[in-house]
């Protein structure tokens, strides 16, 4: 495995250790800071890519558990998850989140960004918790209208 492999785990130039997560998103707008999960570093780029030009910015996690951690220690207006990750999938990890939810009352609105695309997939995204669904690969204008729904207030969006 190179590291040209794009499948490959290592860390993205985004992707957060858990000695950066808290001070890695200082200094952005909280309100437009988007936690991305997922282990794929190409489809990290993408999701950061498609963020910035809607002019959001993301926090890059590459498995459930830092995810989990991520919202511990920081609010979201929103969480992209992927499903399917090492360590802590996207399941456990928003079942571990609404978890942490019950106790401090917040809600953070998650939303699965899978290649799942069979019949019950967006079922079982929403029983472990998630507040909505997207597939991959991801478009461009459906992630902003997403965002829109999700984020309970209108941003100006670039094109």
């Amino acid at each position: 495995m190179g590291p040209q492999d794009t499948n490959s785990t290592q860390p993205s130039d985004n992707t957060l250790d858990s000695k950066r997560l808290f001070e890695d998103g200082l200094g952005r707008e909280t309100s437009k800071l988007i936690l991305v999960a997922d282990d794929n570093i190409v489809n990290q780029k993408i999701a950061t890519l498609l963020l910035e030009k809607l002019g959001l910015s993301a926090q890059v996690v590459e498995n459930g558990s830092q995810a989990v951690e991520a919202v511990r220690i920081r609010s979201y207006p929103v969480v992209l998850m992927d499903c399917h990750m090492p360590e802590m999938d996207g399941f456990e990890a928003t079942r571990a989140i609404r978890r942490m939810e019950l106790s401090n009352g917040k809600h953070t609105p998650i939303i699965a960004v899978t290649a799942l695309a069979m019949a019950g997939d967006h079922e079982r995204c929403i029983q472990a918790g998630m507040d909505d669904y997207i597939s991959k690969p991801i478009d461009k204008e459906r992630l902003k209208n997403k965002l829109n729904q999700w984020m309970n207030k209108e941003f100006v969006f670039h094109n």
